[in-house]
């Protein structure tokens, strides 16, 4: 247990505290710029870690869904695009419409510290590099570590509500939560960390630009935010549908 608890921590240790040296290096800095400048060192040092060490790696090399994200890798990652945008859009949606970011001040703080930045460095920052590196951390160290020990759905629920509680607040602990079960469930399903990090960078952007549109066009929750919630439910059960059947490989 000692040793689940180091390598569950260690990772995010690493990053934390990476960002803490360059917020006393850099104070004053905008807080998503030390991100992103933490997070692409992290990125480095925890992917290298990860690629060399064979502790990490999968036993299933040979699988056949592995091979899925050699051969048709353009409609792959099309459909893992069509995932986070899904899941992005559904899982914001009941979240607004459950009333939660009006309740909690703690969100409106960090929503500012996300949102306020330029366009293009939120881009960059949630899009690839603070996707990336949680990715590696929780999909990639921790999943890894629970799996090693417990059966899926252990894993998943475990690091699901870990990823969630990693956010600090309700309203994007809530969020994180309920896409980290599509994260993980990926992660499994393709023996890669690739498969969450497209899904889990293609849903921020798609926060991002509906920020955007709610800051421009208001969030009056009518006839066609219900039918966006809606939609975007049943595409990602059907891009799911289409990940699930893309080979025979159960989990």
């Amino acid at each position: 247990m000692i040793l689940l608890m180091w390598e569950i921590l260690w990772p995010i240790a690493l990053y934390e505290l990476l960002t803490e040296l360059f917020c006393m290096v850099l104070e004053g800095t905008q807080a998503l710029v030390i991100r992103t400048i933490s997070g692409s060192i992290a990125l480095v040092i925890l992917g290298t870690i990860y690629g060399r060490d064979r502790f990490w790696q999968e036993k299933n090399t040979n699988d056949k869904s592995v091979k899925t994200l050699k051969t048709g890798r353009v409609l792959t990652i099309i459909i893992f695009c069509m995932v986070g945008i899904s899941s992005s859009l559904f899982c914001n949606n009941l979240i607004t419409l459950s009333g939660l970011k009006d309740k909690f001040i703690g969100y409106k703080q960090v929503e500012e510290v996300l949102y306020s930045p330029p366009f293009w460095l939120q881009l960059v920052a949630m899009g690839v590099v603070v996707s990336g590196v949680e990715e590696l951390i929780f999909r990639g160290f921790i999943y890894q570590s629970l799996r090693r020990r417990f059966v899926f759905w252990v894993a998943v629920v475990v690091s699901s509500i870990l990823f969630g509680v990693y956010h600090g607040n309700l309203v994007q602990g809530t969020y994180a939560c309920m896409v980290a079960f599509v994260l993980a469930w990926s992660r499994e399903k393709y023996q890669s960390v690739l498969a969450p990090w497209v899904i889990h960078g293609s849903g921020n952007l798609t926060s991002i630009f509906l920020g955007k549109w709610i800051e421009l066009e208001g969030k009056q929750m009518d006839f066609s935010f219900l039918f966006i919630t809606i939609c975007s439910g049943l595409c990602l059960f059907l891009a799911i549908n289409i990940m699930r059947k893309r080979n025979d490989r159960r989990i």
